[in-house]
């Protein structure tokens, strides 16, 4: 979700978030596949154009990650401004 919450621009409780993240759910199976096994190329199929450049850059670990420190939560980024 918060992969599809980047790529939209909207919070991780979104509607639209929510129902996209369900609808990839329904037409390629459970997230870890999609995260760590459904081809790039089958992921083209989706209706998100930017979903299939996300997930190969989390796989290729082409992410901004920047740590937490006291008591505050770090970031993962995937794509920059």
């Amino acid at each position: 979700m918060e992969i599809l919450s980047e790529i939209f621009q909207s919070g991780c409780n979104s509607k639209k978030v929510r129902l996209n993240y369900n609808n990839i759910l329904t037409k390629f199976g459970p997230e870890l596949e999609v995260l760590n096994f459904i081809a790039i190329n089958d992921l083209r199929k989706s209706d998100i154009t930017l979903l299939p450049e996300a997930i190969l850059r989390m796989r290729n670990n082409e992410v901004k990650i920047t740590p937490g420190f006291d008591g505050q939560y770090g970031s993962v980024r995937i794509f920059t401004d």
